[in-house]
């Protein structure tokens, strides 16, 4: 997935674009994949954040203002990554200082890019700007930082079967949460076994808790223990196969959702609990009332980075109970609209 956003971001720079969000919740990786552009288009790179200024030497700190007025002192092609902008961003002075500094950085050949967690951008750059999300990383990327702890330690190895299963046990975790799971549990068991995956599990887990719309679910039913819905059984042992290396090479797309209605107490959620057992994916349980519950964190924030986790666990069953009370209340408030939107 990397090497999807540092192409599309190289794409971008050679496009002409003079603006860049770039959504992430890991600045590290961040600014590596726009160092990794700059290098492949040949331009500089800098940094600037509010507390250390243009590359950490304090020039244009403190302000989106004094960030422009030192970008404007630079003369070659150059990508530079604002590491606080969604905080700053809406500052009237600096806002109009970057839109008539556009034209200018267009004759430099120079990209601003906004990085940050979640990007609203104002009304006036909204057209001006290109956007990449940066997703969690994949089990390719995870299994390279694993390999990198393990070199580190002398007459340390693992078993490609049992890195490979520590890998998938640390999907949805950002890279430095993966690093700091993965150490402690290997420490906490003195060895790489069986177990170190379990407690990785566990401590994952714990580190998704920040998540408030999304939990884990270890689900001990199955569909024997259901009575009835026959048909739905039926459709669940079958469906099963989709998800198979024979499926994928037929070209037979799996299936992507389950819409269960009914009344309470019917077993709709036991029903959702049992698909994760029967197909052996991850239960995550999305809560769509969870994402409103935090007043000083905006909804799509949440939800948006709930998506994020779900898809680099994929595949996994997703459950969302009560899905239509989640998003009644989207004629009255625009938040539940955008969330929506989001969702």
């Amino acid at each position: 997935m990397s090497r999807a956003v540092d192409k599309e971001l190289s794409l971008l720079l050679r496009s002409g674009y003079k603006l860049v969000a770039l959504e992430s919740f890991e600045e590290e990786r961040a600014v590596r994949a726009a160092a990794r552009a700059a290098e492949a288009c040949e331009r500089e790179f800098h940094t600037w954040s509010l507390a250390g200024g243009l590359d950490g030497q304090g020039k244009g700190a403190g302000g989106f203002d004094a960030c422009m007025r030192a970008i404007e002192a630079l003369e070659k092609p150059a990508l530079i990554a604002l590491l606080d902008a969604h905080s700053v961003i809406a500052e009237p002075l600096g806002l109009r200082r970057l839109r008539d500094a556009l034209v200018r950085l267009g004759q430099r050949r120079q990209t601003l890019l906004l990085v940050g967690p979640l990007l609203e951008l104002p009304l006036e750059l909204e057209r001006e700007a290109g956007r990449v999300q940066l997703p969690l990383p994949s089990a390719a990327e995870l299994q390279a930082l694993f390999e990198k702890v393990l070199a580190g330690t002398p007459n340390t190895k693992a078993a490609p079967e049992l890195l490979a299963d520590c890998v998938r046990a640390a999907l949805g975790l950002t890279g430095n949460e993966a690093v700091r799971v993965f150490r402690k549990a290997w420490l906490a068991r003195g060895a790489l076994d069986e177990a170190t995956v379990t407690t990785i599990v566990r401590e994952k887990q714990k580190a998704l808790r920040r998540t408030p719309a999304l939990s884990f679910h270890d689900s001990q039913d199955d569909l024997s223990g259901i009575g009835g819905l026959g048909e739905l059984k039926r459709w669940l042992r079958e469906r099963r196969r989709a998800f198979s290396e024979e499926a994928r090479t037929f070209g037979l797309p799996a299936p992507r959702g389950l819409l269960l209605l009914g009344v309470q107490g019917c077993g709709k959620s036991l029903c959702a609990k049992a698909v994760a057992r029967e197909w052996r994916f991850p239960l995550l349980r999305l809560d769509l009332a969870a994402a409103f519950g935090d007043p000083a964190k905006p909804p799509e924030l949440t939800m948006r980075e709930a998506m994020a986790v779900a898809e680099s666990l994929a595949p996994a069953v997703l459950w969302i109970d009560e899905i239509e009370k989640g998003f009644a209340a989207t004629d009255r408030d625009p938040r539940a609209s955008r969330v929506l939107g989001a969702f």
